[in-house]
């Protein structure tokens, strides 16, 4: 984002902050991005919301990779260990879908691997996190999948 404005803050019931902060998007300036974040200082998770606004006309990206916009991005830089976790994995041996759990290496950030998650984690000696792009799914839509770009590390 360009710049932003806090739009609201709530105390929910559950003593959760609730932030909500409103700006343009730095790439393409005609959109607005509005994201409201979740914060309590009893839980390490972060949870957000965003949506997309806009006057103009615009696609999501496209498969060829024309046109894309990043929603999310972060490094794994310093950390040793990371896994992919899929909740319905089709395992053909018991003929059902079933959880799996991969670990991610290095080398395949080096080859552009495409992951559907819908959580990944790392972690190192001293911090975890995990980030979740389930977005309400039950099973991977390929088209939502994750793209690990390590240029920044």
């Amino acid at each position: 984002m360009t710049s932003s404005t806090l739009i609201s803050f709530a105390l929910l019931k559950n003593g959760v902050n609730l932030f909500t902060v409103e700006g343009k998007l730095s790439q393409l300036p005609d959109i607005s991005l509005v994201i409201s974040f979740q914060i309590s200082e009893k839980n390490p998770v972060v949870k957000f919301r965003y949506e997309l606004a806009t006057n103009a006309e615009h696609q999501l990206t496209k498969a060829e990779g024309r046109d894309k916009i990043s929603y999310f991005k972060v490094s794994f830089g310093g950390f040793s260990l990371v896994k992919e976790i899929r909740f319905s994995e089709f395992n053909e041996m018991v003929h059902s879908f079933c959880l799996s759990e991969r670990l991610i290496e290095p080398k395949h950030f080096s080859d552009s691997m495409r992951l559907m998650g819908p959580l990944v984690t790392a972690s190192d000696n001293s911090t975890s996190f995990v980030i979740d792009m389930s977005m309400g799914r039950r099973y991977p839509i390929s088209s939502l999948n994750i793209n690990w770009d390590l240029t920044d590390q």
